[in-house]
């Protein structure tokens, strides 16, 4: 089931949350969240990797987390699902960091309001729709 032009609901959340849920597994995930996923992926013509398990690929849990996941903080927000860990195809954590900031009030009008510091994520970025009620991008150490 896509819910957007370029994103399979599969990718925002864990096969074992799918396989028990199915299309009804949006439920999990903040709609925002899908919304500033499809802006950066038109937005910067490259494809983005979220998880890709149901491709055969490595990633279960970069999007949504059940409560019981191991990985991760145990009140992170992707067990809320306002959150995913992004993998955009030639461009490193850096650079994706800085196109948030340079379209910060787009992306923030769109729900993004929190990044992770990207010399904690090697390989990614980690975007957040959680609310927090302030005009500028909050970045977090994990």
């Amino acid at each position: 089931m896509m819910v957007s032009e370029h994103f399979d609901l599969r990718e925002f959340v864990p096969k074992e949350i799918y396989d028990v849920f199915g299309e009804k597994s949006t439920r999990f995930i903040d709609p925002n969240l899908v919304v500033v996923c499809e802006w950066i992926r038109v937005t910067l013509g490259k494809s983005i990797t979220i998880n890709n398990w149901h491709t055969g690929g490595q990633y279960n849990y970069s999007g949504f987390r059940p409560p019981d996941c191991a990985t991760g903080a145990k009140l992170s927000g992707h067990k809320r699902g306002v959150c995913a860990d992004i993998k955009v195809a030639g461009m490193s954590p850096k650079e994706v960091l800085k196109f948030i900031q340079d379209n910060w009030k787009t992306l923030r009008d769109m729900g993004l309001s929190t990044v992770e510091n990207v010399d904690a994520t090697p390989t990614w970025n980690h975007i957040s729709v959680e609310w927090t009620d302030l005009d500028t991008l909050v970045v977090v150490n994990p």
